[in-house]
């Protein structure tokens, strides 16, 4: 019998129907906010959706398919005084339309203001500190490389063949929810 999937959340017709004039709104007013703010600054916004139709259909009779939608804003942006150069950035994804460039710039902006405390750096060892947005652009994409199923079935994962034995330090933890409503990496199945 075929495997049944649950219903997620993943798809909202708002963000299909969102017209260009309004994501180019959205982005020139989220370039104004961070350019009042700090008018010497060179940045540049990003306003995407993405509608994405799927259909799985394998040899053995397996299938599934899903329409979800994923709406982007983000700004990045540098500056450049003498020899200092600062780049800051925030970007925000979801499966509705995003109507608020304050929120994201609200982050850059505090960017902005903590980097006007310039702090020397001791030249000894210090601690890593990984913190969430560290880790998602840091150690994700090499972890789903490794966790691919394809991957591990052509034995280029560094990982495949230790099914039952500890491949990390017990205090790091990984939790993948992909069935939460709207996130942009949700989805019904593992496709």
């Amino acid at each position: 019998p075929p495997t049944t999937y649950p219903h997620i959340d993943i798809f909202d017709p708002a963000v299909e129907s969102s017209s260009i004039e309004k994501m180019s709104q959205l982005g020139e007013e989220l370039i104004t906010l961070v350019t009042e703010h700090t008018p010497d600054i060179i940045c540049e916004a990003m306003v995407a959706k993405e509608i994405i139709s799927l259909q799985i259909i394998n040899s053995r009779g397996g299938q599934a398919s899903y329409r979800k939608s994923i709406f982007s804003l983000g700004i990045m942006g540098s500056l450049i005084r003498g020899t200092d150069m600062l780049f800051v950035g925030e970007i925000q994804s979801s499966g509705h339309p995003l109507t608020q460039p304050r929120e994201v710039a609200r982050v850059v902006l505090k960017q902005l203001e903590l980097a006007k405390n310039q702090a020397s750096v001791p030249t000894k060892q210090l601690p890593v500190i990984f913190t969430p947005r560290g880790v998602a652009s840091a150690l994700i994409p090499s972890l789903m490389i490794a966790f691919n199923g394809k991957t591990v079935l052509e034995g280029a994962s560094p990982i495949g063949n230790r099914l039952g034995q500890p491949v990390f330090d017990p205090k790091l933890w990984l939790w993948d929810d992909p069935t939460i409503a709207y996130r942009p990496h949700s989805r019904p199945c593992d496709d």
